[in-house]
């Protein structure tokens, strides 16, 4: 009778598998933990912050560093404490190779690298975020050419890119991201020729634009009937404008119009309809 090469009983085969997958978890987690502990005292020493997410039995708890020394080797930490967001807002010179780091943490979900000296060659190590759905890249040196990289990750849900240098071309690039649900363009050189390329997300429902978007531009906004948020910022918008989004956008529920041409007598016709606006005084 030949001899069997695997355990003859289900018990212990079961066994044996659930060993090995219990092995290679037990690995992978170890080197999340290397990772998140090599990562986290580089951003605080940078002047950033990191954003927790506890699981216990099925539980989820964020913001909870405070409980945890990501020096030590806590079993707690190193099973159940993962880095969801992290902030470098206005951190001084950033190398791509410290981006890289960034790029190893596999439950990023939101990176915050506003006012931080990021340009274009920095965002290739981000694609390997799987998970990463908010991305703000406002006052960065990030151009038309670096929002061809940001196209590709297709988890993006929102996307901020205020008083960067990126134009009509580059929401070309933007229309790819599908997931989009969220975008600043304010203080850009994205005009009411830009918008037609945003007709191409579904479901977009926030939208800020400046100075730059004109009543001309309405039309391609008109495209997103599931606005729910719009934002005009030192632009030329007039009654006229907001006429035609009120009877265009249901969902509309917030506008902000900061140093427009928009009337009190209709800012007022808008809130009567509950619409909040926020205004400048």
């Amino acid at each position: 009778m030949k001899r069997w090469l695997f355990p003859r009983s289900v018990a212990a085969w079961v066994v044996a598998v659930m060993t090995v997958l219990c092995v290679g978890w037990l690995g992978w987690r170890t080197w999340v933990f290397s990772v998140q502990r090599e990562v986290v005292p580089w951003v605080e020493g940078m002047g950033g912050y990191v954003m927790w997410d506890v699981e216990l039995v099925g539980d989820s708890f964020a913001n909870v560093f405070e409980f945890f020394d990501v020096r030590s080797g806590s079993p707690l930490y190193l099973f159940c404490v993962n880095v969801t967001e992290v902030a470098l807002q206005g951190s001084p010179v950033i190398e791509v190779g410290d981006v890289k780091r960034l790029g190893r943490l596999p439950f990023l979900e939101g990176l915050d690298l506003a006012v931080a000296t990021v340009g274009d060659e920095h965002l290739e190590p981000l694609m390997k975020l799987s998970r990463l759905n908010w991305l703000d890249l406002g006052t960065s040196g990030i151009t038309d050419q670096g929002l061809e990289t940001v196209a590709k990750m297709s988890g993006i849900r929102e996307l901020g890119l205020s008083s960067t240098r990126v134009t009509d071309e580059g929401m070309r690039q933007v229309a790819n991201l599908r997931s989009l649900v969220s975008l600043d363009i304010t203080d850009t050189s994205v005009s009411d020729e830009g918008l037609k390329y945003l007709r191409e997300l579904p479901n977009l429902n926030s939208l800020m634009v400046d100075q730059k978007v004109t009543d001309a531009g309405i039309d391609e906004i008109l495209r997103h009937p599931t606005l729910v948020h719009l934002s005009f910022r030192n632009s030329p918008v007039t009654d006229a404008a907001m006429d035609r989004l009120m009877a265009c956008l249901p969902d509309l529920k917030v506008v902000e119009l900061f140093y427009t041409a928009v009337t009190g007598d209709k800012i007022k016709e808008m809130e009567a309809r509950g619409i909040k606006v926020l205004k400048s005084d």
